[in-house]
């Protein structure tokens, strides 16, 4: 015969299971907002840097080389991806007919896609290097931010591991707050240097300040990322500040994307 648990333990095992609850919500659900879309243009530019170097890859590579032997390696590289792959439980097993023949399309459809594409642009895309550059340096600055959120990236820390338990949580805000801080002084520096290539390029009417290769496009504008991602990084930071001095968001800190538990929590203190 078992006792029946009291209401209390009842209610706190429900909450348990229903999960922590951030001490701010409806802030916590405007960055998970902010974060989602940061996250979604990264990906977007990533995928558009990777295809914009490639097609520059394939153009340096097979813009003067037009040889069948090319043409037979893709296809062995396809004919054994296709004897290799894993199948999904319940799908039909193909015959050794049905994959060459797969392999012979794919690889005639690559092959005369590169032909055409080297033919129709014999010159490529003179401003991909350029342009990729651009995309990496907006790539970086906005995974700076989306690590941010995701506590994933470099941590200032002050020897946490020799102050008493009670003074970790306090530590570790002041780290939060000297990283927070750093990253205002970086805003108006970068505001400055914004300012002063927004300057230029609107001296010389739009003819000077721009990207080589990409003359629409002003230099000012790619650098628009810093100051965004500096301001970004310093509000969540501050924010990491707030809730790591208060205790206020323990469960929720250590159960976030990427993070590791606080030491506060794993010594019992109060959420």
């Amino acid at each position: 015969m078992t006792e029946a648990s009291p209401p209390a333990a009842k209610d706190a095992a429900s909450s348990s299971a229903i999960g922590p609850t951030p001490s701010f919500p409806f802030l916590r659900r405007i960055d998970t907002a902010w974060y989602r879309v940061e996250r979604a243009i990264c990906g977007a530019m990533f995928i558009a840097m990777s295809f914009i170097v490639f097609a520059a890859v394939v153009r340096d590579v097979f813009g003067t080389r037009h040889s069948l032997f090319d043409a037979l390696i893709l296809f062995g590289i396809v004919l054994g991806a296709m004897f290799t792959r894993v199948h999904r439980e319940g799908e039909k097993v193909r015959g050794w007919q049905f994959k060459v023949a797969v392999s012979v399309v794919a690889a005639l459809a690559a092959a005369g896609l590169v032909e055409l594409y080297v033919t129709l642009l014999p010159g490529g895309f003179l401003w991909a290097s350029k342009a990729a550059l651009c995309l990496m340096l907006w790539v970086g600055f906005l995974g700076a931010s989306v690590a941010t959120y995701e506590k994933a990236h470099l941590a200032l820390e002050f020897g946490e591991k020799i102050w008493p338990k009670s003074m970790r949580h306090l530590m570790k805000a002041f780290a939060h707050g000297l990283t927070s801080a750093g990253c205002v002084v970086l805003f108006i520096l970068s505001i400055e240097s914004l300012s002063a290539h927004h300057a230029n390029w609107s001296a010389a009417d739009g003819y000077a300040g721009t990207i080589p290769t990409l003359e629409w496009l002003p230099q000012w504008v790619v650098f628009l990322i810093f100051p965004y991602t500096f301001l970004a990084m310093a509000i969540r930071f501050a924010a990491q500040l707030v809730t790591t001095a208060t205790r206020s968001d323990i469960n929720f800190e250590s159960d976030a994307p990427g993070s590791v538990g606080s030491d506060s929590a794993a010594s019992g203190a109060p959420t």
